[in-house]
């Protein structure tokens, strides 16, 4: 938008969606890092560590890399700080691909938990080796998806001095559209389309795969009730996580292909309308970054243990830094080691206090 226009020129809708754009990221940030961060800390202290729990705490990581490389290229484009072509194309290509990487890191954990509910005896079978590989090929195809960044974003000097794309011929336009089309099928569409279905797998097929492990191993039902809990608990949290970031990801997509088709056809549309919602949807896209914290920590009661206990001995461990600190001499204010006669040495266990001579 021009930055001659003045308030008053705009209509209330424009400049509330305005602020909106402005302002939303650090919001979002203020959420999801720390709450990213909680969930990080949080999945590496649960024991045993499952690949399930290695995808969460990758996603967080993912995540929050993802909320930074927005943040920063926001605020860059908004003091029209000269970053040259290649930091322009780089700060675009980077945050289009941790976005739509920390997607597929969802789709990944959605399959990993389907085929361990689904197929025991197969997830079993499925060695590091395995996932490892399946994870190379995403990372390296999105890598290779995204590359259309490098040639069609520039650091126009022009008029808005910020990032921008090649429109200036039929080809380039044609080229542009197409590679966001692309980008939204990666970014939604598909991840979306997969999740919702491998969703519904995992909701029909929980309680069979609980038989199949009665029928194939020798287990007693304690520990058969127990297992089915944990596995009834992380998939309710999955299921949460998936439905959450359908609704928020899914509508974005759509009001674009839906106003690419209105101009196509050239239907007049109310364009103050169109910015709020598209920022709105914006919001609601990248809120998908921020807020599966939450949704762990609402629908998943073991991870809420596991966060308590773990910030009960954060405290702790603060409160007891004082006692456990190292003592000094009331004259002298140094450290006076005491020879070990056991080990024949001085050891770190053995530092006592100098009494005056």
């Amino acid at each position: 938008m021009d930055n001659n226009l003045t308030t008053s020129s705009l209509t209330e809708l424009r400049v509330v969606t305005i602020a909106i754009k402005d302002n939303y990221l650090w919001v979002i940030m203020a959420l999801g890092f720390p709450g990213n961060l909680l969930t990080f800390f949080t999945i590496l202290s649960i024991r045993p560590r499952l690949r399930f729990t290695v995808y969460v705490a990758a996603l967080a990581v993912v995540d929050n890399v993802c909320l930074v490389t927005k943040v920063i290229n926001i605020n860059l484009n908004q003091r029209h700080v000269n970053m040259g072509d290649f930091g322009c194309q780089f700060l675009q290509y980077w945050g289009s691909l941790t976005g739509q990487w920390a997607n597929w890191l969802l789709v990944m954990m959605t399959a990993e938990r389907l085929i361990d509910i689904t197929m025991p005896l197969l997830s079993m079978r499925i060695n590091k080796r395995i996932y490892l590989s399946l994870n190379g090929i995403i990372i390296l195809s999105l890598l290779a998806i995204n590359w259309y960044y490098f040639k069609v974003f520039y650091f126009n000097k022009g008029d808005n001095n910020k990032c921008d794309y090649h429109n200036e011929t039929k080809e380039e336009e044609n080229f542009y559209f197409i590679a966001v089309i692309i980008h939204l099928i990666v970014y939604s569409f598909l991840p979306v389309l997969l999740i919702l279905i491998m969703t519904c797998l995992i909701a029909k097929r929980l309680y069979a795969s609980v038989s199949n492990l009665k029928r194939h191993f020798s287990v007693s039902r304690s520990a058969l009730e127990k297992r089915k809990r944990f596995q009834r608990q992380i998939t309710v949290m999955t299921m949460f996580t998936c439905v959450v970031f359908s609704i928020l990801v899914i509508p974005r997509p759509v009001q674009h292909l839906f106003m690419a088709d209105l101009k196509r056809r050239k239907v007049p549309y109310d364009e103050n309308l169109q910015f709020f919602l598209t920022n709105i949807f914006f919001v609601m896209s990248d809120s998908s970054h921020a807020v599966n914290f939450y949704i762990y920590f609402l629908s998943n009661k073991f991870f809420r243990k596991q966060l308590y206990e773990k910030l009960s001995n954060l405290i702790k461990a603060i409160k007891t830094c004082p006692a456990q600190s190292p003592q000094f001499s009331n004259l002298h204010g140094r450290y006076t080691p005491q020879f070990s006669s056991l080990h024949g040495r001085y050891t770190r266990s053995s530092w006592t206090k100098q009494t005056a001579i």
